[in-house]
């Protein structure tokens, strides 16, 4: 007899494994795997879900920048992705890794370099869904992921910028000299190029640019007589503040550039005021230092609020306009029934009367206190001031 056999007779067990017991063994390991898994799925679709939407934050902030990347000089935002350099949302996701047509303006990649293999695909493999707007949405999981990077394409494409011209002395260019302004803003065009829009600012010396895109654009102010122009860098914001006012101000004056022939009435300091039982008439006092002889034919009244309308002028005591029906407003031109004449040398007070909240009718008187006027005189001389706050 062999040794297993004698082993067998000396203890009574068999040393080999029965097939029922390794099928059972089987069984036991296949069910702790299945179990396994079944406990790690969650976990798994939880990573692979936080992995997408971490790579879909990334792909928004590739198509329109960064809000948290700030310029080391100045602290202003510095990043506003493809839209800030293109000016139009990428056609595709493959817009943001390479250049979609020989873009001038193209300053890609936009995509972080550790992403670039594979960012246009989920954690379960599929491709994501883009529309050429601000969401991006992932179908791998079953159930669609959205991300976007704002509630309107209009607020990324399309902001308004409010700002005034003032030249040197911090007056504003009234009729005279609002044509003489050109503001211009160089944007880029959304196919790789750039274009530059023009504005002209009021009256008032206000301007708006509008349809402007996000990012980083040259605003240039030029004063034409003297090419006189003031440059600088704007930085554009989604739903961008209408509270941003841009201020330029001029080396010069608007009247340094007048001709031989151009005459300029002055206003005599201090001699502009507010008066009436409701402060509804102003007068002020100009002089003539010209050295000639000036004639004026009209003038015309500008000032930003409030809403109020004229009755009568007078010029020097001559009551020179009177309408009622309809009274007239601020930037509208009053012509006199009569040319006034003023001697060089002379002063003149002009008395603008009765002024009211609407342009016809029995109106109520209106409160002129505290309102900043600008007035210019048919000759082209422009004056401005500020009435005292009513008494």
């Amino acid at each position: 007899m062999d040794i297993r056999g004698r082993l067998h007779r000396a203890t009574g067990n068999d040393l080999g494994i029965s097939l029922i017991e390794v099928t059972m063994l089987v069984v036991i390991v296949a069910i702790a795997m299945a179990v396994a898994m079944k406990s790690m799925t969650p976990a798994i679709e939880n990573a692979r879900q936080r992995k997408t939407e971490h790579e879909m934050d990334i792909i928004i902030k590739a198509i329109a920048g960064d809000e948290s990347v700030m310029s080391v000089a100045g602290g202003v935002r510095a990043d506003f992705g493809y839209v800030g350099d293109v000016g139009a949302f990428p056609p595709d996701l493959d817009a943001l890794a390479e250049n979609p047509g020989s873009y001038g303006t193209w300053n890609g990649p936009y995509i972080p370099p550790d992403h670039l293999e594979g960012f246009r695909t989920d954690e379960w493999g599929q491709a994501y869904s883009y529309n050429g707007g601000l969401e991006v949405v992932s179908n791998g999981s079953g159930s669609p992921m959205r991300h976007r990077g704002g509630n309107d394409s209009l607020d990324i494409l399309s902001n308004t910028v409010y700002g005034v011209v003032r030249d040197l002395n911090d007056s504003l260019p009234g009729t005279a000299f609002d044509d003489s302004v050109d503001v211009e803003i160089t944007i880029p065009d959304g196919a790789g190029s750039t274009t530059t829009k023009s504005y002209h600012p009021d009256s008032t010396g206000a301007f708006t640019l509008d349809s402007i895109p996000i990012g980083r654009h040259l605003v240039e102010a030029i004063y034409t007589p003297e090419v006189d122009t003031l440059s600088r860098y704007l930085t554009v914001l989604p739903r961008h503040n209408s509270d941003d006012i841009v201020i330029f101000n001029f080396a010069s004056a608007w009247f340094s550039t007048a001709g031989t022939g151009d005459s300029m009435l002055t206003l005599v300091a201090g001699s502009d005021s507010v008066y009436g039982v409701a402060c509804h008439t102003i007068s002020f006092d100009v002089a003539n230092n010209t050295g000639g002889d000036v004639t004026v034919s009209s003038i015309t009244l500008t000032w930003v609020g409030p809403t109020a309308y004229y009755q009568f002028v007078y010029w020097g005591g001559t009551k020179v306009f009177d309408s009622s029906a309809p009274r007239h407003g601020s930037g509208e031109l009053t012509t006199f029934d009569m040319n006034q004449t003023i001697s060089n040398g002379d002063t003149v007070t002009v008395v603008v009367d009765e002024f009211r909240d609407s342009d016809v009718g029995g109106s109520s008187r209106e409160n002129m206190g505290s309102t900043d006027f600008t007035v210019e005189f048919s000759d082209g001389s422009v004056i401005e001031f500020t009435t005292a706050a009513c008494p």
